[in-house]
């Protein structure tokens, strides 16, 4: 697996009564600011902060397939059961 610019993208997700809460980061730690978010198949979606965190609303409930997206770097996705 090849990652572009030496970046991995991570973040970290926190979910309560449908909103979705977290943190993007690249491989060193460093938050990344505009990273997309998105709910797969859905138009439910948000950005990534200066401090690279982000907030996410939905009405949806059950498994989700959240998606991470960042210039220069590989997307990640993560499944999320929302009860």
């Amino acid at each position: 697996m090849k990652f572009l610019y030496s970046g991995v993208l991570y973040f970290l997700v926190f979910t309560c009564s449908a909103q979705i809460s977290g943190l993007v980061t690249d491989k060193q730690g460093q938050p990344l600011t505009g990273a997309n978010l998105y709910i797969k198949g859905t138009y439910d979606g948000t950005s990534s902060n200066t401090d690279g965190r982000f907030s996410l609303k939905t009405d949806l409930k059950g498994e989700i397939q959240l998606i991470c997206e960042f210039i220069g770097f590989q997307s990640d996705s993560l499944l999320i059961n929302l009860n």
